[in-house]
């Protein structure tokens, strides 16, 4: 008797190898470029990560990138020490190389670039009265939406941000720009203020916020939570337009942008 006997391809245990890493030996900036980064694999590489610990990182942790990072970004001057890694699709981690830079700043200035490029995800809660027909209702309303810091101004101490919203009934997305002013406090637990006016919704709303960071094995955390809040909005309608009014109340968490479904079609920035 014959039989024909297939084996299945042997599992991919061979890690990724990081081949080349160098950032400038020296920045004024806490942000500082990554001039070279690449990695081999013997299937493909599919992530690369910059960490500041030295602890091999999960191929499940957050801040993986398809493609290499062309910057990091540190909360502090001092001498710094990077180290880039490498993983395939099978989840096998490459060992790190690490590069080493001195950043100095001028101490009287104030650098928040460490939150340039960041995703937060919001739970927005509405809480107020609507005027409809002369008749006053109330008004809650709980959504959740999506903020991108794009951009730090430290000629005005503003971070700029687009805030993105998914509106389930016309299955479209809607973004508008959010500056978040910064009032006092530390690189990593600051304060905040914004007011917005949407000319997209016919809405005006406004808050003081807290954005308190850490950072943990070289991976930030961050929560943002508003002390304070309010909206108005008004919408056409017949007889007569129908206003609403109220507090407006923020909470999220930072997300890898690996979690953000935002398509990329309609990122702004």
């Amino acid at each position: 008797a014959n039989t024909t006997i297939t084996l299945p391809p042997a599992a991919d245990s061979t890690p990724p190898s990081v081949t080349s890493f160098t950032i400038p030996a020296t920045s004024s900036s806490l942000t500082v470029s990554v001039t070279a980064l690449g990695a081999t694999d013997n299937v493909g590489v599919s992530g690369y990560l910059l960490t500041e610990s030295a602890t091999k990182p999960a191929a499940s942790a957050t801040g993986w990138t398809a493609t290499p990072p062309t910057s990091h970004t540190f909360a502090s001057a001092g001498t710094k020490t990077l180290y880039a890694w490498a993983k395939d699709a099978a989840g096998n981690v490459s060992n790190s190389m690490s590069a080493s830079t001195t950043v100095t700043t001028t101490g009287n200035e104030l650098d928040m670039s460490v939150w340039v490029g960041k995703w937060f995800k919001m739970n927005e809660r509405y809480m107020g009265y609507e005027m409809q027909n002369s008749i006053w209702a109330k008004h809650h309303e709980t959504f959740p939406a999506y903020i991108k810091i794009y951009e730090w101004d430290p000629e005005k101490n503003i971070l700029k941000a687009d805030r993105y919203e998914y509106d389930a009934e016309s299955e479209e997305w809607f973004t508008e720009p959010l500056n978040l002013n910064y009032l006092s406090g530390s690189i990593l637990d600051f304060l905040c203020s914004a007011h917005t006016i949407d000319e997209q919704t016919h809405s005006t709303y406004g808050f003081t916020a807290r954005i308190s960071g850490s950072e943990r094995r070289g991976f930030l955390e961050a929560r943002f939570k508003t002390l304070g809040g309010y909206y108005v909005s008004v919408k056409d309608g017949e007889p007569g337009n129908e206003y609403s009014a109220g507090n407006l109340i923020i909470q999220g968490n930072l997300i890898s942008e690996s979690e953000v479904p935002v398509p990329v079609n309609i990122l702004v920035n």
